[in-house]
């Protein structure tokens, strides 16, 4: 696999592939499919929330409510709206569940 980060056993393509783990990255892109009502929809980390794959404002808040319940971390509007892709979805809650 080119240009990945070796650990182990497991290769990665892109660095926040490894900054949680493999059942939670998979519940997060659940949860993305979810909220813009696209469940085979293909999820890559650099792909953007709104252009991408269609996140709209209403989208936002379900995917804010649910990342908050099933991560059990609290998400401030302001964060959340600073995330523009799914790789800084995966590191905002990664620096939230790091720092409480």
């Amino acid at each position: 696999m080119g240009g990945g980060f070796a650990f182990g056993p497991i290769h990665y393509k892109y660095p926040t592939e490894r900054m949680i783990e493999a059942t939670e990255l998979a519940q997060l892109k659940a949860i993305v499919r979810e909220s813009v009502f696209e469940e085979d929809l293909e999820i890559h980390p650099t792909d953007h929330l709104v252009t991408d794959l269609g996140l709209d404002s209403m989208g936002y808040v379900d995917l804010t409510v649910k990342i908050e319940l099933t991560f059990g971390i609290a998400i401030s509007d302001k964060a959340i709206r600073a995330v523009a892709t799914f790789q800084d979805l995966v590191h905002l809650i990664t620096q939230t569940k790091t720092n409480g």
